[in-house]
């Protein structure tokens, strides 16, 4: 990939965490927004009727945007969730690995013994066996 293709489209999976609780609430905007749009879809007819053809334009674009607004809650609030979890995993995860080190000694303060086996040979025709 080129540096044009890296600057026409960026990586915003990586942004500031600063807008993640942010998430929830416009997730929950986005569902009031989009269910009081579908609610509308009734009398838009006779608004249209009443107040000429932009009522149509301007529905699509009040729902796509509604729609767009739960979209990118959602988002959020999963990106949220799953940082969330990888946080409580890491902190389990040290903490175990913490105790596992002190409850494992070192190799410097005990030196571990190599039992050596010794091989004897059984005799004529035999084969070698360990003790």
């Amino acid at each position: 990939m080129n540096s044009a293709e890296n600057s026409l489209s960026p990586n915003t999976e990586h942004a500031s965490d600063d807008i993640l609780p942010l998430g929830p609430p416009a997730l929950v905007l986005g569902i009031v927004l989009l269910g009081a749009g579908f609610a509308a879809l009734l009398p838009a007819r006779s608004w249209s009727r009443d107040y000429g053809s932009l009522v149509l334009p301007a529905y699509v674009l009040y729902i796509s945007l509604a729609g767009s607004l739960s979209v990118w809650g959602l988002r959020l609030a999963h990106r949220q969730h799953v940082r969330a979890l990888r946080s409580a995993t890491d902190q389990r995860n040290s903490a175990a690995s913490s105790v596992a080190q002190r409850a494992r000694p070192s190799a410097e303060t005990h030196p571990t013994f190599v039992r050596q086996t010794q091989r004897s040979d059984a005799g004529i025709g035999g084969r070698a066996q360990d003790r």
